[in-house]
């Protein structure tokens, strides 16, 4: 189960196709059921030969996922969760896919749901949410020219509806990039590692420290501020979503303590989750999960290098 849904999770490159989505929610079912407890009945009713939706068949199922583990959160109490698809079109009349997951919860109050997209925002107890899930689906669906909306009432339920183009038109507005393959190159700079995943962290940093770079690790966002506090870094390999402080929290405080210090964030997560403008002024930079052990020396040194001629320029 936790391998089915860290792969789900920690996409590094996408792999956009012709989707049919009754195969991939009917395949879906049995891993909805496990993320649901015995308290909330699960409901699944797709309606047949529906077009097909151009987009990576693993983001769609961690749409999905996200959704359902929302309405499961939403449910404490126990109840139902529908998810339905059916052929809709937009308000421009173009012809596609609506998903819609629907639960008997407690619904969402007017001032939450105005902000349940944001990145970061959870309303959940402490380890109960990472503010990220909801942000995550909006990325994703917003990538494939598809919208999002939610309808709740306090008390009554939510219901989210994911609207995306069908393949003929979403192919052509499909963009993927991949990254330009370069030679990595060995530096003396002093790296942060930084992951609650032990065996990701161990990796990474024997990866780094094979390449000539002095290396320490730390495993939670109060072990980052602690070592940032003490020593001088020039980069941090940060995991985005971690124990103790996270996320924009965190972020703030190290930009506090060290104004210049440089932030790859390693993230399985869509860039779109961060917001608009989060990575821009090169301070902050993304890699993607898993990673292999070329990708993290080619980002390290493309952000470590970059800095070099900033500075340059300015002497």
């Amino acid at each position: 189960m936790g391998r089915q849904l860290l792969s789900f999770s920690r996409q590094q490159h996408t792999q956009p196709r012709n989707v049919t989505l009754d195969e991939l929610l009917n395949g879906l079912v049995p891993l909805l059921h496990r993320l649901l407890p015995s308290n909330i009945e699960l409901t699944v009713s797709v309606t047949p030969e529906l077009p097909a939706v151009f987009a990576d068949p693993a983001q769609l199922e961690q749409v999905v996922m996200n959704l359902v583990v929302n309405a499961r959160d939403a449910s404490p109490d126990g109840g139902q969760v529908r998810v339905t698809a059916e052929s809709a079109t937009d308000p421009d009349g173009r012809s596609g896919v609506q998903i819609d997951v629907t639960d008997t919860g407690e619904g969402i109050p007017d001032e939450v749901r105005q902000r349940i997209f944001e990145p970061f925002f959870t309303t959940k107890e402490g380890g109960r949410g990472t503010g990220v899930g909801l942000a995550t689906v909006r990325a994703i669906t917003e990538a494939y020219s598809g919208t999002v909306s939610v309808a709740s009432e306090v008390g009554r339920g939510t219901t989210f509806t994911i609207w995306l183009p069908a393949s003929s038109s979403a192919e052509e507005a499909a963009a993927v990039n991949q990254p330009a393959a370069t030679s990595p190159a060995v530096d003396d700079a002093h790296v942060l590692v930084a992951d609650d995943d032990g065996a990701v962290r161990h990796l990474a940093a024997k990866i780094l420290e094979s390449a000539g770079y002095r290396v320490d690790t730390a495993q939670d966002g109060h072990e980052v501020i602690s070592k940032v506090t003490d020593q001088t870094y020039d980069l941090v390999v940060l995991d985005a979503v971690m124990p103790g402080p996270t996320g924009s929290k965190l972020v703030a405080r190290l930009e506090q303590l060290r104004p210049d210090l440089l932030l790859l964030f390693s993230t399985g997560y869509d860039p779109g989750v961060f917001g608009p403008g989060f990575f821009a002024g090169g301070k902050r930079r993304l890699l993607a999960k898993p990673y292999r052990r070329t990708d993290l020396l080619e980002a390290v040194r493309n952000v470590l290098e970059q800095r070099r001629e900033r500075d340059a320029v300015r002497v």
